[in-house]
Parts: C-alpha cells; structure tokens; sequence
C-alpha cells in the first residue's frame, strides 16, 4: 500500500526532530537569562533567590546554574548578600547591560541548521507551522548579532557528499516510523550487484554527515541493519504493526563500533600518528568509546572499535602519509591492497 499524501504536520514534527527540541530549550533559556537580567537591573535592593525563582518559575538549582552562567560568562557583577539573602547587581562600575551576541558555537549551529531546515522544506499546508518558527529563529538570530552584521548570510552551513533522496521515500519511512509500520523496499546496497526485496520495521531516522539513514529491524535477514534511504526503491507501506526493538538493544548495536556501519564491534584498530598530524587528531572524537595517549617521540596512537572497515578506512587514507595502521593485521593488508591499486591506476609515465 503506497501513500503519497502522508500526514504532513507529523512529517513536519519529524522532520525538525531534534533540531526543534534544541530550538525550545535554547528559546527557554535565553528568555529566562533575559529575565534574570531585567530583575537585577531594576532592582536597587538584594532580591531573595526564592522571589526569583518563583517570577522565574524555576528549581532553586536552575536558578543558581543561570546567575553562575551570567557570572562567569557574562562578566555580569552579581553580589550575594547574606544579611538580606538576596542577589543583586554591584553598580560601582556602572550599569551592567547584556553583550550583543551570546550563543556559543554548539547552539549557533543548532539555530542555523534549523533555519536552513525549514527553508528548504516545501511550503502550503506547512505555511502556518513552518512560519512562526522561521520568524522566532530569524528574530533571535538578530537581535543577537554583531555590529549590525546578519549571522544569517554571514554564517553558512555548507553540506559534503549529500545524497539526492526521493521525497516519497523520505516522507514513506517517516510515516511509518509515526504509526509503527511495516515497509517493503527494493534494496540497493553499494556492494550488491542488484537489488533485493527486503521487508522492515524501522527504528529510528538518523542524519548522519549531511546524509539519511534509517535503522531498522530486517524481517528478511531477521536482524538490525541500517539502510540508506538513497538506496531505498519502490519503497511501500505494509499494513503490518512494525517490531519495535528497545532503546537499549539499539544503542548496544548501533553505537559501540566506528561510522555508520551496524554491528557489535568485533575489531579493534590500532592507529599511530605522526607528530605533525597529531597536534590536529588529538583534538579529534572519532568515536565515544575511542582511547588515546601520547607516545614519547610525540606521536599520538589512537584505539578504535569498529564493525566493517570502508568508512574507517576513508579516514585513515584521509591522513595518509601520516599515519600507521598497527592492527589488526588484516586492515593494514586491506590498505595496502587499496594502495597498490590506487598506484596502478594513477601511475605517472615517464
């Protein structure tokens, strides 16, 4: 049963994902900083922590977190005093007034990526859902600038190896991810030949390096797997409940090996950097379960986990000629193997 209308204020909600999740709590701690401010500055006399956190409508310990932030981030010169048990701002150096741009680098990219987001979705019947957001971000955005500079066009999100995606599929897999369907797909992997039918409950979407995948049980192979949605054909909904698999079967599968690749992690890489290239890899994350230490002649050695080796080997080519694969043995012949045909077909003649 293929839909092609599919219930586009879900499809919306889903699409924004974390990214709106993101947005409300920024939205709520801005606002709340604001008012925190306002108080202190019109205020002559302490005010007691509990009258602020009941105009805040906060925990005594969110109250603390946000003067602290103010304090140590916003130079703001909030005094405790103990007689009144009250906070107030010391004027002895003037009015304290709020900078101009205080987003740090995690919550610009959070309000920026959403922006473009929702620019990019398709207008009608979203009009009135996609609007007021678009308005809020683009108002924060600057009404929190610098020199009268707009962070919207001085600020660009630029997207690597994006795939093009059918709209269908992407709005087909969302769908049944909201009513807990089953799907049936025609299945290209990139080391198939031809595609094969495959019939799947998903899990989850994950936008991974500027692409889509979708996690997944397989009834064919009877076993999680991630598809690509790029490679996903003659994508259909099946009026079937989807197998729903726990957050935490998920993530044991999912998130203990290196990159996209599905899988327990079964092998363990070994890498060792020069002394040139590690002053740039230590400040790297390549993978949350990742270990590293310095060697004395000041390379840097880094330990990974991994499933299936192309995407790690990428990175690894990405670093060459500054870095050694130490083990396993079988990934350093499979670099090599890739190396010496690289050389055959980009051998220089003399």
């Amino acid at each position: 049963m293929s839909v092609s209308n599919p219930e586009t204020p879900q499809l919306f909600l889903l699409q924004c994902g974390h990214l709106l999740s993101l947005f409300g709590l920024l939205m709520d701690k801005l606002d709340r900083i604001h008012q925190l401010h306002r108080l202190l500055a019109s205020r002559s006399q302490p005010m007691a922590s509990a009258d602020m956190e009941a105009v805040l409508e906060c925990s005594r310990a969110t109250l603390m977190r946000d003067i602290d932030w103010l304090r140590n981030y916003m130079g703001a010169p909030i005094e405790y005093d103990h007689a009144q048990n009250g906070f107030y701002y010391d004027r002895r150096q003037g009015e304290f007034e709020l900078p101009g741009l205080w987003l740090n680098a995690q919550e610009l990219q959070s309000l920026l990526s959403m922006n473009q987001l929702l620019s990019s979705l398709q207008h009608g019947v979203l009009d009135n859902l996609i609007g007021p957001v678009r308005d809020r971000i683009e108002k924060l955005l600057h009404t929190r600038q610098l020199a009268g500079a707009s962070l919207v066009n001085k600020v660009k999100l630029k997207p690597i190896n994006n795939r093009r995606l059918p709209e269908d599929t992407y709005a087909l897999v969302v769908q049944a991810l909201a009513h807990n369907q089953v799907l049936s797909t025609e299945y290209h992997a990139r080391r198939g030949a031809k595609g094969e039918q495959r019939l799947i409950s998903p899990q989850r979407l994950v936008h991974y390096r500027d692409n889509w995948y979708c996690d997944a049980w397989c009834h064919t192979r009877q076993g999680l797997r991630s598809f690509s949605l790029d490679r996903m054909q003659s994508v259909a909904l099946v009026n079937e409940a989807s197998v729903q698999v726990s957050e935490e079967q998920l993530n044991a599968h999912y998130a203990s090996s290196y990159g996209i690749f599905n899988g327990k992690a079964s092998e363990t890489a070994v890498l060792r950097f020069s002394a040139h290239a590690a002053q740039w890899v230590a400040d790297e994350i390549w993978h949350e379960k990742q270990t590293a230490h310095w060697l004395s002649d000041g390379r840097y050695e880094l330990t990974i986990p991994y499933h299936e080796s192309p995407e790690l080997m990428g990175e690894i080519m990405r670093w060459m000629p500054e870095v050694e694969v130490v083990a396993p043995m079988r990934l350093k012949t499979k670099l090599v193997e890739l190396l010496t045909q690289a050389m055959q077909v980009n051998r220089v003649d003399d």
